[in-house]
Parts: structure tokens; C-alpha cells; sequence
């Protein structure tokens, strides 16, 4: 009996103690991982994705690569989105694809928003580049030297990309007949890797921003990293050291032209919406 009483009683003693006892004698726990949903969803034109993240993408003008002429993310309107199941293609069937109609004479870019005190890091592949450091393959990774993504909400578009050259080059469709790897012809492939980032894995301070859209077209990588960043902001970086971020969504958007977009959508589009070649606005004087 008296044995009994003195199990039981420690029994209790260890379920009321072992909180305080556990607190003081284990390891801190590291932070709760971000919060992000994974996966994306079209929401009003543009992809929701990881639950805070809006991207779009937006037609704009083709543009001579000559220095001092206007930012390609001069605005047409959004490029018009719509789901394709992955089946369909041959693509990986973590990804998420989507067709965006665009036109021949269109020019493109990459729209960017976070909701508010959320931070994504995005890798952009297009055609098989990274748009950032220009290097070749699929990128699996977030890495600095040289940076491959995007830091969203520092960087809320991207309307160049490092071509093979070295050069910075407008972001155009290239059509052809050819039946690519989607089973159909695209005129650019494009595809994002998206990691939800704490504020806490972030260097605290931002580094001034422009005024303004700076143009920076035509010139070789290296005499842009010396006088213009091949992104017109500047951003914050992951601090050192992190455990490395996992993806919470990876994306393919394929570029097609109009009548094909409707083809395989089965969905009209507004009549004239493409309707505006030849409306190239003149550059500005040259800045530099």
C-alpha cells in the first residue's frame, strides 16, 4: 500500500515537473518553421503561390538592346493565365504549369508581390538558364556567388535576363513550329523555384533604392555589375551559415501565342486584346 502511495506520488511529481525539468535541460528549440502553404492557384489574374506570394507575368514592348532606351516593364497589361495539367506535358509532376498567352511582337516580364511581413526567395530558369547568374541547368538550390534568385518584396520584377553571351537581354518569346518537350511550341519556358523566408535568415538592412527605372540594356555583365546592377533594386541576402531553405513551390509557366493558349484552354480571349503591334512607344534620350 504504502508503495503504491509512494509510485503514484511521483508519478504526479514527474507529470507536474517534467515541463520545467525538460525547459531547463534540453537544447533551445530553434525557431517554428515559416508558415507557408504549398502549391499555387490563379487568384485574379495572377498565381497565388506558397499562400503569400503573387506573381504575374505582364506584357510590355519588344525593344532594340540599345543603352538608354525604356525598361522593357513598361505595362500592356498581364499576360493572360490559365492551369494545364502537368500530365499533359512532360514535366516533372512536382511542378505546377500554366500557359500564359503572348503575342509575337510582345515583349515580357516578371511581376513580384509579398503579402505583408513575408519574405520568398525565387529562383528564375528561362530556357534552361538561370535569369540571374546566366548558368546553365535547372536550378536546384538558392545560392550567393554567383546569386541565383530573386528576393521578394526588395525585388518586384524582372524584365532581363544574362544570356549566353554574358549580355542583359529583354525577355521576348521566340516562336517556332518545333513540338518542344511540353508537347507543344512554347516561346519560352519559364520556371520558378519559390522558398518562404523568415525575416530572422534575412540581413537586416536594405541597401538604398532608385528613384526610378534605370535602363541598363545592351551592356556586357561586367560593365553592368560596375555600374548597374542586372536588377535595377537592390536587395537584402540570406544571412550566411542558414540551414539551407526548402522549396514550397515550383512552378513552369509556358509562354504560347494567342490561338494556341485558346486551343488548349478551350477559352476565348477578349477580341483585339493582341491587336497592338506596331505601338512601340519611342525611346527617351539616351541616359548614359
Amino acid at each position: 500500500m504504502v508503495l503504491a502511495i509512494l509510485v503514484t506520488g511521483l508519478s504526479i511529481w514527474l507529470w507536474l515537473g517534467y515541463p520545467s525539468i525538460a525547459k531547463q535541460w534540453r537544447p533551445m528549440a530553434g525557431p517554428k518553421p515559416f508558415p507557408a502553404s504549398a502549391g499555387s492557384r490563379l487568384e485574379s489574374g495572377r498565381l497565388r503561390v506558397c499562400g503569400g506570394l503573387l506573381a504575374s507575368l505582364n506584357r510590355s514592348w519588344q525593344l532594340a538592346l540599345q543603352p538608354g532606351q525604356r525598361p522593357a516593364a513598361s505595362f500592356k497589361g498581364m499576360a493572360p493565365l490559365a492551369a494545364w495539367p502537368a500530365a499533359e506535358a512532360n514535366i516533372s509532376d512536382r511542378d505546377h504549369l500554366y500557359l500564359a498567352a503572348v503575342a509575337p511582337h510582345d515583349g515580357f516580364w516578371l511581376g513580384f508581390e509579398a503579402d505583408s511581413g513575408m519574405n520568398f526567395a525565387v529562383s528564375v530558369d528561362v530556357n534552361g538558364r538561370n535569369a540571374l547568374s546566366g548558368e546553365l541547368g535547372e536550378s536546384r538550390r538558392l545560392q550567393h556567388n554567383p546569386r541565383n534568385y530573386l528576393l521578394i518584396p526588395d525585388q518586384p520584377w524582372l524584365d532581363a535576363v544574362v544570356g549566353h553571351d554574358g549580355k542583359l537581354q529583354a525577355l521576348t518569346p521566340s516562336f517556332t513550329e518545333l513540338v518542344g518537350p511540353m508537347g507543344f511550341a512554347t516561346g519560352a519556358e519559364i520556371h520558378l523555384g519559390v522558398y518562404a523566408i523568415p525575416s530572422a535568415d534575412l540581413e537586416p538592412e536594405q541597401p538604398p533604392q532608385p528613384k526610378g527605372p534605370l535602363p541598363y540594356y545592351g551592356q556586357d555583365s561586367g560593365t553592368a555589375a560596375a555600374v548597374l546592377p542586372v536588377h535595377p533594386w537592390q536587395s537584402r541576402s540570406l544571412r550566411r551559415g542558414i540551414p539551407a531553405p526548402r522549396a514550397c513551390a515550383h512552378l513552369t509557366l509556358a509562354v504560347v501565342e494567342p490561338h494556341l493558349f485558346e486551343r488548349l484552354t478551350k477559352r476565348s480571349l477578349p477580341e483585339g486584346l493582341f491587336g497592338d503591334a506596331d505601338t512601340t512607344p519611342p525611346p527617351p534620350p539616351p541616359r548614359f
